[in-house]
């Protein structure tokens, strides 16, 4: 990831009361994971090598990764600006390196 830092208090951005939108891209993020993987969108071909299959799956799942990953970054920059709690983003930060780390070690323990 890359370290971005955005100063509220330089650009003159206000904290808004009952700022929804952080939650609204959590939410959002969350449910990424509910979405179809790389295995699940391209059956095998029968006969074939199935190459072609296999970098799809590949392209599916990364791209699936990739977006929750800039939802997540979306909730992280709406924290700061509707509320400015920076405890709030190292939580989403911890959360998403956790979730990440789960989810590689679930696809290399299922051989995905």
């Amino acid at each position: 990831m890359v370290g971005l830092e955005f100063d509220r208090d330089a650009v003159g951005v206000s904290a808004k009361r009952d700022w929804g939108d952080a939650e609204s891209f959590a939410s959002i993020g969350a449910r990424f994971t509910s979405l179809p993987r790389g295995f699940q969108v391209a059956a095998d071909v029968p006969g074939a090598a199935g190459g072609g299959t296999s970098r799809l799956r590949n392209a599916v799942a990364d791209h699936v990764e990739k977006m929750r990953w800039v939802v997540l970054e979306y909730s992280d920059a709406c924290a700061t600006l509707g509320s400015g709690q920076a405890e709030a983003i190292k939580d989403f930060d911890a959360t998403e390196y956790e979730t990440s780390s789960a989810l590689s070690r679930i696809t290399l323990r299922l051989g995905g």
